[in-house]
């Protein structure tokens, strides 16, 4: 018993005394873990020294009240992190040194960070001022350590300028999200080598990209442009880039030729079809890209540092970073040079300093003769056993820059390499132009030295100059790019819908071929019946005019499908890359209203020259109820203006030409566009109907005799035969696109979009081929009004005798 009490007293002892050990801070105002302290809410702002001295972790949220001081809380020994979101802090001042690798200033209100406010904190790694007020982008003056910065919400940031990324070489990631930026100006990010994603969505400001502001860029591996008003983004820097976001962007049309390493990309519905560029990949073409060949801007091989605003170089010769790593064909060796060895590893002695990256000499080199001096600054180790250089040679000028004069000229005995040089490699070529001595030697260095660069199998071959001084504006990085030998699977997200397959505007090869016979004919067969009814020497009447008519509509329907084709046949491949051009340009809308005012015209036309007939045959003997032709002009000017008042509602928004690729009202989103497809097909298939019930009573008048008693007797089955003949054509023009597109009208459909496509430049277009010859060709009062017509041109005038009638007159008389 006595032992359990004073074990008791004991333990009560203990929790006192951790209770008074514990800060004031961790006692009433916040909540307190093994190395984190989290604030919420506070109204004062607590000493420094009522923090408990070994957190790791503070955060203080909500407190808009209390009068924060940053430095201060910077200063805890063993801070790693600080969070201070959702307060009021106006601006940010200089930090002492300390050992915060994460700083999170999210959601306040800092109008200013002072310049070189973060210089000092050499362990920080993340820095967010996400959602602030600032206007302009922090000041780093020396360099950060940064790997990922926050900048978001600032609507005040509206620029960068060529130092505001200077110095954060280790930045990974970047977040400008919400920003008030207008453009990314060239070379913004040359120094960020590192930089993996960058974030812009929801900029709106955000209109150009400067063409080179990512040349260089060899990790950027995500890009988010979401939401800003971009309309095209460079093909330089991209190269290996494997996430793209354009999600929002109103009217983005064209990606850029060189994401080759693309695995995903977040478009809109729109413009969905972007992605047909890698569904079909029809043949790989060579992706092999050089930046920078453009104007008089040298091209290096690589560049792997350009930041100074003006660098110069007494001798090009000796700059290492303007010759890339040598291939196999790389040239013959100047004269003299003796025999290399195999894969030409490292120049010989006095020849320059080797560009970076040029390799090391194999093994076997051989020992050079005692006395070979002290190689240059930077040359490198040699490798074991490649000796001491010959006695006299000297030891060559620091950095082997400018050799002395009278160089030119290699000392004596230095064409013979020692035992064991080495045999060329097959294919060694021949040496470029001056890559030996350089014209005048070694010794005139007033005239730099230029040899010209041939660049490794499977890049283009540049030739380029290369320059004594790098230009004081460097156009490109000119970093070289060889494209994968096959190129990942790339998801989209939208998949390119119905409306937007990745294929021709046709479809199908033989469509194509063969919508464009059916579409030539068209417009030939009725430009000649319109021609020919037009110059006849016979009077216009009610027939003749509403020939003309019939002929005109077709035609205007032939030329649809021969335009349509055209620029299929022109697009062919490539129709992504023409999709807003023509699809949603005004050549797609010039031809859909041409095709529904044509189809419409048509129709109505047919309608009135059945009635004609019908009057005509039917009620042949009561003149008082045939069309007059006054009567007959009114009703087609009332056909006019409604074909055309019909051809222009999807102009109006009633429906859409560019829908599809075909350019015909395929839009059935709204109730109105749905309305609109439902009273065409209706109006066309009622059309057909009454034309049908038309025939049918003539049909039946012909063969029972009628109202025509006296008349003479005619050869019924022919007359059957030729409204047969007409009823069947526009039937068979009609009756499937009525009834597939009825269904598809009200949210059945029985076929996909492209099955629809075929069906109507199948069916569609075979009336207005159809109708020059049955209501023109093969009628008897045209075939002779034609011959007419070609015989006063000199041609066929004994046909034109034969069915004017003076034919069978002039052999009577001739007999005679």
């Amino acid at each position: 018993m006595g032992r359990g009490r004073v074990c008791s007293l004991l333990l009560a002892f203990l929790l006192v005394a951790f209770g008074a050990a514990q800060p004031d801070v961790c006692k009433e105002l916040c909540s307190c873990s093994l190395d984190a302290v989290h604030c919420s809410q506070l109204t004062v702002f607590p000493p420094i020294r009522t923090f408990p001295a070994n957190i790791s972790t503070l955060t203080i949220s909500y407190s808009p009240k209390a009068a924060i001081r940053i430095e201060e809380l910077a200063e805890l020994p063993y801070l790693t992190s600080l969070n201070l979101v959702y307060n009021k802090i106006t601006n940010v001042s200089k930090f002492v040194s300390s050992n915060l690798r994460v700083l999170n200033l999210d959601h306040n209100q800092i109008e200013s960070v002072e310049p070189g406010a973060f210089d000092s904190l050499e362990n920080l790694l993340d820095l967010s001022l996400a959602n602030n007020k600032l206007k302009s982008f922090p000041v780093f003056r020396k360099r950060s350590s940064i790997t990922r910065l926050f900048v978001g919400g600032n609507i005040g940031i509206t620029s960068l300028d060529k130092q505001s990324l200077y110095n954060l070489p280790r930045l990974q990631l970047l977040s400008l999200k919400s920003s008030g930026l207008t453009s990314l100006p060239y070379a913004i990010f040359r120094r960020n080598k590192e930089l993996q994603a960058l974030l812009l969505s929801r900029s709106v400001s955000l209109t150009t990209i400067n063409e080179y502001a990512f040349d260089g860029l060899k990790t950027l591996t995500k890009l988010d442009l979401s939401y800003t008003r971009v309309t095209t983004i460079p093909n330089q820097g991209l190269e290996y880039l494997e996430k793209i976001y354009l999600k929002g962007v109103p009217d983005f049309w064209v990606l850029p030729a060189t994401l080759w390493n693309i695995r995903e990309v977040h478009l809109d519905q729109y413009n969905s079809f972007l992605c047909c560029a890698f569904y079909l990949q029809r043949g790989t073409p060579d992706c092999t890209y050089l930046s920078g060949q453009t104007g008089d801007v040298p091209t290096y091989l690589p560049i792997t540092d350009l930041e100074t605003t003006s660098s110069t170089s007494t001798n090009a010769a000796t700059s290492p970073t303007r010759f890339g790593t040598p291939s196999s064909g790389f040239g013959t060796p100047p004269s003299g040079f003796g025999t290399p060895p195999s894969g030409f590893g490292t120049p010989p002695a006095g020849f320059g300093t080797p560009p970076s990256g040029f390799g090391t000499p194999p093994s076997g080199f051989g020992t050079p003769p005692s006395g070979f001096g002290t190689p240059p600054s930077g040359f490198g180790t040699p490798p074991a056993g490649f000796g001491t250089p010959p006695s006299g040679f000297g030891t060559p000028p620091s950095g082997f820059g400018t050799p002395p004069s009278g160089f030119g000229t290699p000392p004596s005995g230095f064409g013979t390499p020692p035992s064991g040089f080495g045999t060329p490699s097959s294919g060694f070529g021949t040496a470029p132009s001056g890559f030996g001595t350089p014209p005048g030697g070694y010794g005139n260095r007033s005239t730099p030295y230029r040899p010209i660069i041939t660049l490794p199998p499977g890049f283009h071959n540049v030739t380029s100059k290369v320059h004594s001084t790098i230009p004081h504006e460097n156009k490109t990085n000119a970093s070289a790019y060889r494209c994968p030998d096959t190129r990942p699977l790339v998801k989209c997200f939208p998949k390119p819908d119905a409306f937007h397959p990745c294929e021709d505007i046709m479809g199908a090869a033989w469509l194509t071929t063969f919508s464009f016979l059916v579409g030539g004919m068209a417009v030939v067969a009725n430009f000649v019946v319109a021609l020919v009814l037009l110059v006849s020497e016979r009077r216009l009447n009610v027939t003749r005019f509403l020939m003309c008519n019939l002929a005109f509509a077709d035609f205007c329907l032939g030329l649809y499908l021969f335009i349509l084709t055209c620029v299929s046949m022109d697009t062919h491949g490539l129709y992504h890359n023409y999709v807003r051009r023509w699809q949603y340009g005004a050549g797609c809308k010039l031809t859909g209203f041409l095709a529904v005012f044509a189809t419409e015209l048509s129709v109505y036309t047919l309608v009135l020259i059945t009635l004609e007939r019908f009057y005509a045959i039917v009620y042949a003997m009561q003149l008082n109820t045939r069309l007059s032709m006054r009567m007959t002009v009114r009703a087609m000017a009332a056909g006019w203006v409604a074909a055309v008042l019909l051809a222009s509602l999807p102009l109006m928004g009633a429906s859409s030409y560019s829908k599809v690729a075909i350019c015909l009202p395929f839009d059935v989103s709204t109730t109105g566009s749905i309305a609109y497809v439902a009273f065409l097909l209706f109006l066309n298939g009622a059309a057909f109907a009454f034309v049908l019930y038309l025939y049918m009573r003539m049909l039946m008048t012909v063969i029972s005799g009628g109202d025509m008693e006296g008349a003479p007797k005619r050869d019924d089955s022919k007359v059957a035969k030729r409204m047969a003949l007409l009823v069947l054509t526009d039937f068979v023009c009609w009756a499937p696109i009525a009834f597939f597109g009825i269904l598809a009208a009200f949210g059945t459909p029985l076929i996909d979009v492209t099955a629809s496509k075929t069906l109507l430049v199948f069916f569609f277009p075979i009336n207005s081929l159809c109708n020059p010859f049955l209501y023109a060709f093969f009628t008897k009062a045209f075939k002779r009004e034609l011959f007419v017509l070609l015989s006063r041109c000199g041609f066929c005038r004994r046909r034109a005798l034969k069915y004017s009638g003076t034919l069978s007159s002039l052999m009577y008389s001739r007999r005679k």
